[in-house]
């Protein structure tokens, strides 16, 4: 297990370019997919450009 201090865990998350990956966990039947499509969608568009 990595250990970490508050500190260090604030400065790799206050770096978008730092954060690879995320993990959606809920029970069945409550929206996971359509979540998911959302922020897949919303965030590619504003990657493109989309929102600038």
């Amino acid at each position: 297990m990595v250990k970490s201090t508050v500190e260090e865990l604030r400065w790799i998350m206050y770096y978008k370019h730092n954060i690879r990956n995320t993990s959606l966990i809920t029970h069945v039947d409550h929206g996971k997919s359509t979540l998911t499509d959302f922020l897949i969608g919303y965030y590619w568009c504003y990657c493109s450009g989309g929102f600038w």
